[in-house]
C-alpha cells in the first residue's frame, strides 16, 4: 500500500499517486511538545483524568489520521476544541466508509 488512499480503499492502490509527501505517524497526543503554561484547559482536563478512557478513545480515533502539516499534535494540545472535532469527524467519516 504505497499511499494514503490505497490505505483505506481495502489494499487497492488510487489510480494516481499522491503528488505530496505523506507521513504515518503514530499520534502521540499525550506527549507534551509545548510548555505546560500554554496547554488548553480542555486538553488539561482530559491529561488530568485518572482513569485513561477518553485519552484511549481519542487516540482510536486519530488512528490514520495524516499529519499533513505537522502540526495538528501542537494545535491539539494548544486549542484543542477545533483539533478535537477534526479527529471526532475522521473517525467518524472513516467509519461510514467515507474516505479523504
Amino acid at each position: 500500500m504505497g499511499n494514503y488512499h490505497a490505505r483505506f480503499l481495502g489494499g487497492k492502490e488510487a489510480a494516481r499517486p499522491l503528488t505530496y509527501p505523506v507521513r504515518y505517524i503514530t499520534m502521540e497526543l499525550f506527549e507534551l511538545v509545548v510548555p505546560s503554561e500554554k496547554l488548553h484547559k480542555n486538553y488539561l482536563n482530559v491529561i488530568a483524568e485518572q482513569a485513561d478512557f477518553a485519552r484511549r478513545v481519542l487516540l482510536s480515533w486519530a488512528d490514520g489520521f495524516v499529519d499533513r502539516d505537522a502540526k495538528f499534535i501542537k494545535e491539539f494540545q494548544t486549542s484543542f476544541n477545533s483539533s478535537f472535532w477534526e479527529l471526532y469527524l475522521f473517525c467518524m467519516l472513516k467509519r461510514v466508509g467515507i474516505h479523504r
